[in-house]
């Protein structure tokens, strides 16, 4: 069977997302979360993006991160969460705040 070259894409980030929809998935981690989450768009799996959502969700990532991933790959619940962590620590909007979409 011929190789077929899928460019700008790296091994390690396409096996994992394609584990993401198969038993026994390779867990992503934050560093390669938001490659995995374009990879996730690109190769339309939206199961995959919701498990990359779940695991972001409990990361010890920046809460402005997690507002920022949600805003560009349309992820309501991790920004849903996030915004009552916000809410919960009084937390005051800052000039990146302003940089989201209306939607966020």
């Amino acid at each position: 069977m011929p190789k077929i070259e899928i460019k700008d894409v790296k091994f390690e980030d396409f096996a994992t997302l394609l584990s993401l929809v198969q038993k026994d998935p390779i867990e992503p981690i934050e560093d390669t979360a938001e490659s995995i989450l374009e990879l996730a768009e690109r190769f339309m799996l939206p199961a995959a993006k919701r498990h990359v959502e779940l695991v972001l969700l409990s990361s010890e990532m920046e809460n402005l991160e997690k507002i920022e991933l949600p805003d560009k790959h349309d992820l309501n619940f991790l920004l849903v969460e996030t915004l009552k962590k916000c809410e919960e620590e009084d937390i005051e909007p800052t000039y990146e705040f302003s940089e989201f979409s209306d939607k966020t």
